[in-house]
């Protein structure tokens, strides 16, 4: 009997290794589906193209030189203070600029999920700096060093240690903003006030959907044709017609 135990303990552990890769198959696969915009969302995207070529009043052609007022628009609105993507992201994300007409026409979404991605990677990664920054750190409060407050317009960060300065000082400048709008407040408050806070913003960004990411691409495409034009989903459209017709019966026109 002794001499079969290890045949029986080798089937354990076969076993063992099949669940647990089952296990982080399903999660990776569900991780992905989350981030894979659906063939509804495709065949729409190609749709609110075509109307926006035809119908809108600009009569932007639909070409290059919009693809890149796209690409431009969509980059500025996930991250407009240049405080996530570094370079290297950006450089990849360059090859794309030129092609989000061909990508519409295609009914093509991968691109844009696929930026908005990297952008959960890089907001977790600094969650995590942030976390492990303000355990660790020693901020020299009186220092009277200059900082960037509004950094839309300066260059990406060229590398991760860069944008650790950045976010040092980013930091720094925002305990003394705490500390000076309550003097009654303790450092270790304002350290623990300013995580909380950067934990939700992520986590509020982490939950969500993949009509979320739709929805603001396909705003930034109208966007793109003329500042005050906008995409309804469904269910905004929805919301819409329900205020209206609210709005109407209470002034009595319905």
């Amino acid at each position: 009997m002794r001499k079969k135990q290890p045949i029986i303990w080798i089937k354990v552990f076969v076993l063992y290794l099949m669940t647990w890769f089952a296990v982080q198959s399903t999660a990776l696969a569900a991780i992905e589906e989350d981030l894979i915009p659906t063939y509804k969302q495709q065949r729409i995207s190609a749709a609110h193209s075509v109307v926006l070529t035809k119908y809108h009043y600009s009569k932007l052609p639909f070409d290059d030189n919009l693809s890149m007022r796209i690409y431009n628009t969509y980059l500025r609105s996930l991250d407009p203070q240049r405080v996530f993507f570094v370079k290297a992201d950006i450089d990849a994300f360059n090859k794309h600029s030129q092609y989000f007409d061909d990508y519409l026409r295609r009914s093509n979404l991968m691109v844009p999920f696929q930026m908005y991605e990297q952008l959960i990677k890089r907001i977790d990664e600094r969650t995590a700096f942030v976390e492990n920054l303000l355990k660790t750190e020693e901020f020299d409060l009186a220092s009277n060093k200059k900082i960037y407050i509004d950094r839309s317009e300066l260059p990406y960060a060229k590398d991760q240690k860069e944008l650790d300065n950045i976010w040092r000082e980013r930091l720094q400048n925002e305990l003394i903003m705490l500390m000076v709008s309550d003097k009654d407040r303790t450092l270790e408050d304002a350290k623990e006030r300013l995580l909380k806070r950067y934990k939700v913003r992520g986590e509020r960004l982490a939950q969500n959907t993949k009509d979320d990411i739709f929805d603001l691409f396909m705003n930034v495409v109208a966007r793109s044709f003329d500042p005050h034009s906008g995409y309804y989903s469904a269910k905004q459209m929805e919301d819409f017609n329900i205020g209206m017709s609210l709005s109407l019966q209470g002034i009595g026109t319905v």
